[in-house]
């Protein structure tokens, strides 16, 4: 059971507010006083909460990082990155989950503004007016997300699926697919407008075939309209989307990549590991949760950034998932 100050108070038989000042040092008291009081602290075993003294400070050595989806081993991968950075600094990284809600991500943010010394929000869901709004409360930089007025780490999605749609040309695949990610999204409008053009430079036309909750089974219902659609390779939002898609391809009989190939996006840890292997476009998670700290900490200094657009590049990792079409399906 944990001690409270008022119970130390009590035991040295002080006003609450003196036992405060006496083990904070936050005001005059005297000697044999102090020392009573702190004898009824280690008496008791007391502890003093750091968190409200460091607020009183005007410090915390806290960041709060908000994400959209824990679950989303690519949120994982920020995570870690930005913790280990931010335990180089000697700052304490406070992670909080808002099941994807723009509602929660705001009230989230309310709360902890005044608890922590700044924040990171990865991949925000709000509009850019209330972003605005939300980052005006604590110092902040974004993750995987741009704006004219707060600093941001993003990768480079645009060359990263030009990449991807190059392969796949490459391969002879010309009826190519697209299963986009959910409309509120503010990175899948980022990724449609790099796949149109991509296509347009390929000089096809990529064929949206379904449009999907960025999750494993989104994923899963967007596999037979892959298959309907008559497409013989399909780039994903995101590597999630891409193991629902091919669970599903592999329970209707088609097989990867004979019958499709299949291009992810981020490069988790898991398309690695996957049965075929995943190809997929790499983003810097790990790197860009570091920079987004490295930024943030440099905001929190008083420091002038050296930049406040970081664009981290994205390269395509090729494993198992692509081949050249049937010769049936290049005619």
């Amino acid at each position: 059971m944990t001690v409270t100050i008022r119970e130390v108070a009590r035991r040295a038989g002080v006003a609450v507010s003196t036992a405060s000042r006496a083990l904070s040092g936050g005001g005059p008291v005297g000697e044999a006083t102090a020392e009573r009081v702190h004898a009824a602290a280690t008496a008791l075993g007391y502890e003093p909460n750091r968190w409200a003294a460091s607020l009183r400070g005007g410090a915390t050595k806290r960041i709060a990082m908000i994400v959209p989806d824990l679950r989303n081993p690519f949120f994982a991968d920020l995570v870690k990155g930005a913790q280990a950075r931010a335990r180089e600094f000697g700052y304490m990284l406070f992670v909080a989950d808002t099941d994807d809600d723009p509602r929660e991500e705001s009230r989230m943010v309310r709360t902890v503004s005044d608890r922590v010394d700044g924040a990171l929000l990865c991949t925000p869901r709000t509009d850019a007016e209330h972003l605005d709004v939300l980052t005006g409360l604590a110092p902040t930089v974004l993750l995987h997300r741009t704006s004219d007025t707060t600093a941001y780490v993003i990768s480079d999605v645009a060359d990263g699926v030009a990449q991807a749609v190059a392969n796949l040309t490459a391969l002879g695949h010309r009826r190519i697919g697209y299963v986009d990610g959910p409309p509120e999204s503010w990175s899948a409008a980022l990724r449609r407008q790099a796949i149109a053009k991509a296509g347009e430079r390929a000089g096809i036309e990529i064929t949206t075939v379904a449009q999907v909750a960025a999750r494993f089974d989104g994923g899963v219902v967007a596999g037979d309209l892959a298959i309907a659609s008559g497409v013989t390779a399909v780039l994903a939002f995101n590597d999630i989307v891409a193991f629902g898609l091919m669970h599903r391809l592999s329970d209707r009989g088609i097989a990867v990549p004979e019958d499709i190939s299949i291009i992810g996006f981020d490069d988790v840890a898991e398309a690695r590991m996957s049965t075929p292997a995943l190809t997929t476009v790499a983003q810097p998670l790990n790197l860009s949760g570091r920079r987004g700290v490295e930024m943030l900490v440099d905001l929190l200094a008083g420091r002038e950034l050296s930049e406040r657009a970081l664009v981290l590049p994205a390269h395509l990792v090729v494993r198992e998932t692509t081949a050249v079409p049937r010769p049936e399906a290049r005619r």
